[in-house]
């Protein structure tokens, strides 16, 4: 059985992981041990909370070494989800995990640059002789 981690909050309490050979150790036994991978079951196997496993790959003051090593092992589930997602008939369900990871299914467009909203051009409407103000012509 793989090791007990105590779970923590950022107050004051111990971190959920700390050794990153141990922590590698048993994300690569979940994985050599399961057929069918999932967030959930790795959390598990790491006696932890999906938000804890989360919380490690995405929050900056997370040690990098585990963050990137936690990072790692949530891409390999994600890995699975995705051939699932390719090659299985009833994707329903791989659509909603892959979806509750972040993935999307649709197309945001960012209409801005760097935070800032593209400026549009300013329309100069002819002069009452059809003739653009700033386009002069010699008649």
């Amino acid at each position: 059985m793989n090791a007990v981690y105590n779970v923590c909050m950022a107050a004051g309490r111990p971190p959920a992981f700390t050794d990153p050979i141990k922590l590698q150790k048993d994300i690569d036994s979940y994985f050599e041990n399961n057929d069918r991978v999932t967030m959930s079951g790795l959390a598990v196997h790491l006696e932890v909370s999906r938000d804890t496993l989360w919380r490690y790959a995405n929050d900056k003051k997370t040690n990098p070494k585990l963050s990137d090593i936690i990072k790692k092992g949530v891409a390999r589930v994600m890995k699975v989800y995705e051939e699932r997602l390719i090659y299985e008939k009833n994707q329903v369900g791989v659509i909603f995990a892959l979806k509750n990871m972040g993935w999307s299914d649709k197309q945001e467009l960012d209409h801005t640059s760097k935070g800032k909203r593209i400026a549009g051009f300013n329309y100069i409407p002819p002069n009452e002789s059809g003739n653009n103000a700033n386009n002069k012509t010699d008649a």
